[in-house]
């Protein structure tokens, strides 16, 4: 006779890697190892397996917008978006690829420097993915 999922009590040894609801469904918080034991409730008797979580690989980098304008001594923020949204590590490094033009912070904060084009680029940190967005630095206007 079989029984149920919800006829055991099922535990992680581990919750920072792995969580397991009252019916066996395991959930990968971040990559590492973890043991799952399932108790029967009424025999109490009980088995483990070992879960490899692994992590969750970025796919794409997207810069918003890909295109814009800054007045020289103003700034811009440009955004990032990190794909897929549970990846593990979706830290990103913003450089300018013209900093005498404008200049970016590593929060995709973009400062006019000089009049002219300055390329923007955002690559994931592991250096997989990457994006551009391309800035045109104005002249202020005149006073």
């Amino acid at each position: 006779m079989s029984k149920s999922a919800d006829s055991f009590t099922w535990t992680s040894d581990n919750d920072r890697v792995a969580t397991v609801s009252g019916t066996g469904l395991v959930t990968g918080v971040t990559p590492g190892k973890v043991k799952i034991t399932a108790t029967d409730k009424q025999t109490q008797l009980s088995a483990s397996v070992e879960v490899i979580v692994k992590p969750v690989s970025v796919e794409s980098v997207t810069v918003t917008p890909d295109s814009t304008s800054v007045e020289k001594g103003k700034s811009v923020k440009l955004r990032v978006d990190v794909q897929p949204s549970n990846a593990t590590n979706k830290k990103v490094t913003w450089t300018s690829k013209n900093s005498d033009k404008a200049t970016v912070d590593q929060n995709g904060n973009v400062a006019g420097v000089a009049v002219g084009t300055a390329t923007i680029e955002v690559v994931s940190q592991d250096g997989s993915h990457k994006a551009t967005a391309t800035v045109e630095v104005t002249a202020a206007p005149a006073a």
